[in-house]
């Protein structure tokens, strides 16, 4: 199947079948405190993001947020094509967290 979008698809939005979402970016939401050690320090928050085209490339990504390091890798995705380009389908979304300390 090959995804129309029409004007009522916002480009840049994910769309459904009813069943899956298929969107035509990701990003992992990530949040860290400024100080690790401190419950009570700031709390920062960041995002790691890409696009359908680039995540057929770019497996892994990282981010420093507070004083956490987080790299995420794609373990498994699969795409469904439109008129706009591949969309993900968020359905087969597989990723990994690893996070660390920064001192």
């Amino acid at each position: 199947m090959t995804w129309e979008l029409t004007d009522n698809d916002v480009v840049g939005h994910p769309v459904t079948d009813g069943k899956t979402a298929f969107a035509p970016d990701v990003t992992i939401a990530l949040a860290g405190l400024a100080d690790a050690h401190d419950p009570a320090s700031a709390l920062e928050t960041a995002g790691i993001s890409w696009t359908a085209d680039e995540m057929k490339i770019v497996k892994v990504k990282s981010a420093q947020v507070g004083q956490l390091q987080f790299t995420v890798t794609i373990e498994q995705v699969s795409f469904e094509p439109s008129s706009g380009g591949d969309l993900v389908n968020i359905d087969s979304l597989e990723v990994r967290v690893d996070v660390t300390v920064v001192d």
